[in-house]
């Protein structure tokens, strides 16, 4: 492919701000791969650093079909830098497809973004960054495919919390075969958090001024097994509440003291613009961070939307059970109207267009569930109320708790309705947030048996667990990456086992949970299959030497099939993993 530079910045690469030039230079040389000569004039730059200002690797994120934002940061510098960036189509770095330089400084805390763009579809690139006379580490990305797709395939995390263990599930999957990364939510925390792993929060206090926020942020990247995988595969994130703070919503959160903690809505922009500036994502309106639901196309098999379920909230949490009370409340929404009306539009869009799957990923869990100790319904072991909250039991707040979907069910009850009533089949749930592994089939009532002829008064026919008939969608929920749940306490994991047992037990809809278990989803996508596969790293209080230590903790299919047909949107338990493609791509070398 040969790209001229009028060309190329007219296809759109120097939308990026600051960027400046752009186009085929030709191959690199082998001294770029170290220390290379500035992009500019060096005495139009400041001096060079004295170690490399890349301290915070790189990453690349929201691929399109002919596009990418690739990321960096530069350290060890105070004045404003220019930054020349390079694609090349080979892991060796020697084909060199695009390049140009953007620049940066304090104004967006020396981050860098470059919308790279010209590039093929259904194609892996290798990047790299350089300024000052240093290289940065290279980077591997892959844009999305178009046409006609036979296959795709996804990481799924969530809840990584610095402080309390080491991202060994970032690890393993930094070496998976996977198309990109989606990051639920809850890619940092904002509490102080010391630990006992030498781990500490930095800076060691609740952050609430911009300078924190970026400051936590910068300390999250300098974590070398997040690097790794944020070096090998795109990322496709969104935020959960605390990127911003604990059960966030639109107007304020739990965990926000304005007579301390100032005015809400300067901190929650403060946050916002530091996950703009730290994350490689697209914004879809330039200039309204606030915005970041989005939609992407792997040709015709997968239309994933990401969704914010979190700062689009018009109403805090509640208190609320499966049989409603200001849950139903239809001024209660956790889209907004706007995101709302955008995701069904686009559901009805995808089916008129002929993908294959509808995927949503988004933050906290959406299929009903019997989570809280109700002792007629839901008999559990005493765990310590820390522990229960983590995991989303609430004493006295209803069967679902007070955070996820449940707290909104005129709103989910809409948009499962509309499934139903549109026959819109082949849809994926994604979510995070409870730091606990969960296989469901998604249902208003998934507790009364199914009869289409005799509406529940819900108004849908119930469900049957043997076949799935009453489901309009399948979800997986991610276990944390870190954060705490069971697994983190000897006495606790040992009643992990009664406690996943109870749940099953209580709810038709749910073949598997588990609570005492960190790690990732890994989900494999066919033209007549999904499968989801949840991997345990084991414990996360010491590094993992080997990521060939993950295990399969279980693994649940859904059969591709027609709107109303029988086992559509109904999960059946599997034991045998998926394999990698055999035309996997190289990753990114360590050649900086």
């Amino acid at each position: 492919m040969s790209i001229t530079r009028r060309r190329f910045l007219k296809d759109g690469a120097a939308i990026a701000a600051g960027l400046s030039s752009g186009g085929l230079i030709g191959c690199a040389s082998e001294e770029s791969l170290s220390r290379s000569p500035s992009p500019d004039d060096p005495a139009a730059q400041p001096d060079p650093p004295a170690t490399s200002p890349f301290k915070h690797g790189v990453a690349s994120g929201d691929p399109l079909s002919d596009r990418v934002m690739l990321w960096t940061r530069i350290s060890e510098v105070v004045d404003t830098v220019t930054v020349r960036w390079r694609v090349y189509s080979d892991a060796d770095l020697t084909r060199e497809m695009l390049s140009g330089t953007v620049q940066t400084d304090a104004a967006r805390d020396w981050t860098v973004k470059v919308d790279a763009a010209g590039l093929n579809p259904a194609t892996s690139y290798y990047y790299q960054f350089e300024v000052l006379g240093w290289a940065s580490p290279a980077g591997r990305t892959r844009t999305l495919p178009t046409g006609a797709t036979d296959r795709v395939r996804l990481g799924l995390v969530s809840c990584s919390n610095y402080s309390t263990g080491y991202f060994n599930a970032y690890k393993v999957l930094a070496q998976r075969d996977v198309d990109a990364v989606l990051h639920v939510g809850d890619y940092f925390y904002e509490g102080g958090g010391a630990g006992s792993l030498g781990r500490a929060h930095e800076p060691a206090y609740e952050i609430v001024s911009l300078d924190d926020y970026r400051q936590r942020h910068a300390q999250y990247r300098t974590d070398g097994d997040l690097q790794e995988m944020s070096r090998q595969h795109p990322l496709i994130v969104v935020w959960d509440d605390h990127e911003s703070t604990n059960n966030s919503w639109i107007d304020g959160a739990q965990n926000h003291q304005p007579e301390t903690e100032g005015d809400w809505q300067v901190r929650k922009a403060n946050a916002v613009q530091a996950y703009a500036e730290w994350l490689p994502i697209r914004l879809p309106e330039p200039g309204n961070p606030l915005k970041i639901w989005r939609r992407f196309q792997f040709g015709d098999l997968v239309d994933l939307f990401m969704l914010d379920t979190r700062l689009q909230r018009n109403t805090p949490e509640t208190d609320t059970s499966i049989t409603g009370t200001d849950s139903f409340d239809p001024a209660r929404t956790m889209l907004g109207l706007e995101q709302r009306d955008w995701l069904l539009d686009g559901l009805r869009e995808s089916v008129s267009g002929n993908r294959r799957w509808r995927v949503l990923g988004q933050q906290t869990m959406m299929a009903p569930h019997r989570n809280n100790p109700d002792p007629t319904v839901l008999p559990l072991p005493y765990l310590p109320p820390a522990i229960a909250e983590s995991i989303g039991i609430r004493p006295g707040g209803g069967n679902e708790g007070s955070d996820n979907w449940g707290a909104y069910g005129y709103e989910r009850d809409l948009i499962l309705g509309t499934l139903r009533d549109e026959q819109i089949a082949n849809n994926i749930v994604l979510s995070g947030d409870i730091h606990t592994a969960w296989a469901c089939d998604v249902v208003e009532d998934p507790y009364t048996p199914f009869n289409p002829l005799t509406p529940t008064l819900t108004g849908v026919p119930g469900y049957e667990p043997l076949t799935g008939q009453g489901s309009v969608a399948v979800e997986f929920t991610c276990m944390s990456v870190t954060s705490n749940n069971l697994a983190d306490d000897e006495q606790l994991a040992a009643l992990a086992p009664l406690y996943n047992a109870a749940i099953v037990g209580a709810n038709p809809n749910i073949p598997y949970h588990n609570s005492a278990a960190h790690g990732f989803v890994l989900l494999d996508i066919t033209r007549d299959a999904v499968q989801g596969e949840h991997w345990n790293v084991g414990s996360v209080l010491a590094p993992f030497a080997d990521t060939d230590d993950a295990s399969l903790d279980a693994a649940h299919r859904a059969s591709h099939g027609s709107a109303g047909s029988l086992g559509t949107d109904h999960l059946v338990r599997t034991f045998t993993p998926t394999e990698d493609r055999q035309t996997r791509p190289s990753l990114a070398p360590r050649l900086s």
